[in-house]
């Protein structure tokens, strides 16, 4: 999985906002390669300073797999938060 994409669609959508959820990016940037893309995102977050996964609350996730299936994952809350 190429993590420096998905980092690059992170700060872009960061750059107008202090703060971006998971689903947001998801919905700017839909998952091309569906659950691996989204455990890398995932993987992001547990790494990054700057983000938080908020048990307390869910969020859910859409994408079409290879075969056009469309697949739902819910989930904590992620955010992504701009960094000074």
């Amino acid at each position: 999985m190429d993590k420096t994409r998905l980092e690059s669609q992170i700060r872009w959508a960061l750059q107008t906002r202090p703060q971006v959820t998971l689903a947001e990016i998801v919905g700017r940037f839909p998952l091309d390669r569906g659950l691996a893309e989204l455990l890398a995102y995932l993987s992001l977050a547990v790494e990054s300073d700057g983000a938080v996964i908020d048990d307390q609350h869910k969020q859910e996730l859409f994408w079409t797999d290879a075969s056009g299936t469309p697949r739902r994952a819910t989930m904590p809350l992620v955010i992504f938060t701009r960094q000074a």
